[in-house]
């Protein structure tokens, strides 16, 4: 027999489009990407969840002051990021302590939607606390 011609008694199985193993690995990275995908979907609600869950301002939510708030303490503020902190605290450093909401507002260029959102966690002071005299309060009369 000549060896370029196939043997006819070996019949030739037609390949296949996809072999088993490639089947297998196929299958097993659509489970990796679904087990992803069901990963980030969860985390994702979770989050949303929380910013529900802050945005509602549940009971015991902290209060800040804008007259005495640190850059990081204003950032925590909804509306507030690094950019609108830093014109606060440079406004307030150039013209005092903020007397109302709407001296706020303005200096952290939020509009009044806006700054209806963040109210909840402002409590501005009236002024400055009283000082107390130490050496007056511990003499007797």
């Amino acid at each position: 027999m000549d060896a370029r011609q196939p043997d006819p008694t070996q019949a030739q199985k037609p390949r296949e489009w996809v072999t088993r193993m490639e089947t297998a690995l196929l299958i097993a990275l659509l489970a990796l990407f679904l087990l992803a995908m069901a990963a980030m979907f969860i985390r994702q609600r979770r989050a949303g969840a929380q910013v529900r869950l802050v945005r509602g301002r549940p009971a015991g939510a902290f209060q800040l002051n804008p007259n005495t708030a640190s850059q990081s303490e204003l950032e925590l503020l909804p509306r507030v990021g690094a950019s609108r902190a830093k014109r606060i605290l440079k406004y307030r450093e150039s013209h005092g302590r903020f007397a109302d909401l709407e001296e706020f507002r303005l200096a952290a260029g939020l509009t009044p939607d806006e700054c209806a959102r963040v109210a909840p966690w402002l409590v501005l002071d009236e002024a400055d606390p009283p000082e107390t005299d130490t050496d007056a309060s511990q003499e007797r009369p």
